[in-house]
């Protein structure tokens, strides 16, 4: 019950924090409704870069044996970032073909095939590990980390992904879809503060 109660207590926190900022008196109309006077609308393409993952090549297979090289799959993923318990290898004569699609700690990962809208940040144990072809990784972030993180676990961001979960077999969600996405940017120092406030609920939660 606490967890949950905290839980709904973040979500709360979030639209509140996320859409009318700390202690704004002036706000102006923008394309995502009322926003703070000092705040912006900027396009995910306006502020990260959006790349894909790599599927293994035809006829090769992930290990479970430990290589250098772990790879990230969709199943590894929750909301918020990635379960190491079961983590699986590519063999080393594979890596040096799929060796491009790597994900680092600076990053952040969002799920685009099957479960759509899985956003985390990558553990230091999985820095530039390999990434999956249904995911995407936001990468040269030019706002605070966590912030994006947060406007992605959102509404703002979630409801725009569950429009494209179709009735599809596989749902899809396509990497310049992602880089249209809109989101309200606030300073940062305020994104700063704003990221303090969350933290501390998620450590409540932990």
């Amino acid at each position: 019950e606490n967890i949950n109660a905290t839980d709904e207590l973040k979500k709360g926190l979030m639209q509140k924090l996320l859409t009318e900022g700390i202690g704004h008196s002036e706000f102006k109309d923008s394309e995502l409704g009322t926003i703070p006077e000092s705040w912006e609308i900027k396009s995910i393409e306006d502020i990260a870069e959006v790349k894909g993952g790599k599927r293994l090549p035809k006829g090769s297979s992930l290990s479970e044996e430990k290589t250098p090289y772990p790879y990230i799959r969709v199943t590894n993923m929750f909301m918020g970032g990635i379960d190491l318990s079961e983590i699986q290898y590519v063999p080393v004569d594979i890596q040096p073909q799929i060796k491009n699609y790597t994900i680092s700690k600076n990053d952040l990962f969002i799920s685009v095939a099957g479960t759509l809208g899985i956003v985390g940040e990558v553990p230091k144990e999985l820095d530039n590990a390999n990434l999956t072809e249904n995911a995407d990784k936001l990468t040269n972030i030019k706002i605070d980390r966590k912030y994006l993180l947060y406007i992605f676990m959102s509404n703002l961001i979630q409801n725009e992904i569950s429009k494209h979960t179709t009735s599809n077999a596989q749902p899809k969600l396509a990497l310049t879809k992602i880089k249209t996405f809109k989101i309200p940017v606030a300073p940062l120092k305020e994104q700063k503060q704003i990221v303090e406030i969350l933290s501390t609920v998620d450590n409540k939660l932990e």
